[in-house]
């Protein structure tokens, strides 16, 4: 008996050091591949972000492309100048006219997933959506902060934001007409096509978005429509 009480307890605890030492190594392993996954996913993220940065900045040097040789023109501001003043039934004239000015530009600039041009009064009002223009005279400095700014101080603004028609990376230009503000004029990215444009440069992964409801909803209506 005493024989075997000895092989047991021989046996026992070099079982508890290896466990031991099994769990050291595993919590060694595991401390290991969560840093490595975390690193990971750092360098994956900032490599995303970098890429986010390069294409809207592509994009906007696009945008800036189109208001200074589209859009910065005297007969153009001329119109958004006299409609500033007109009443409704002269404002619908300037309004087709300035469609039928520019619709070959908008066609173009369609092309590389710019679908929204927007032109507002001084005052923040829509004045024209090209891709809906049946849609005009709500007020947007209250909703659209780079409206405000662009039509308020007279500077360029850019941000992301969801609006009454379209959600998507605005790109807001001041007009000016004999050294005044008369209103401003938004080329715009659509969030869809800035996906479509992560997509291509990732074409053998798969990238998902995160976004609200109301957001995914409006982004599948622009799919829709396009």
């Amino acid at each position: 008996m005493l024989i075997k009480k000895f092989n047991k307890r021989a046996y026992f605890y070099p079982l508890i050091l290896v466990i031991f030492l099994w769990i050291l190594i595993f919590n060694n392993i595991m401390g290991t591949y969560e840093n490595d996954q975390k690193e990971y996913i750092e360098k994956e993220s900032l490599f995303l972000n970098k890429t986010i940065e390069v294409i809207l900045d592509n994009y906007h040097n696009f945008s800036e492309y189109v208001f200074l040789n589209s859009v910065n023109k005297e007969n153009i501001l001329e119109i958004i100048n006299e409609a500033n003043f007109a009443d409704e039934s002269r404002k619908q004239e300037l309004r087709n006219i300035l469609f039928e000015t520019l619709k070959n530009d908008y066609e173009l600039i369609e092309k590389y997933n710019f679908p929204y041009l927007h032109f507002h009064l001084f005052e923040g009002v829509s004045f024209l959506r090209f891709n809906n223009r049946e849609i005009f005279g709500d007020n947007l400095i209250g909703v659209r902060e780079t409206v405000r700014i662009a039509n308020q101080q007279g500077k360029y603004s850019f941000a992301f934001e969801e609006g009454n028609v379209f959600s998507g990376f605005r790109f807001v230009y001041p007009l000016k007409y004999l050294e005044k503000n008369i209103g401003s004029v938004e080329v715009s990215l659509s969030l869809s096509g800035v996906i479509e444009s992560l997509n291509n440069f990732y074409k053998d992964n798969l990238i998902f978005f995160v976004m609200n409801d109301s957001t995914a909803e409006k982004v599948l209506l622009e799919k829709n429509d396009l």
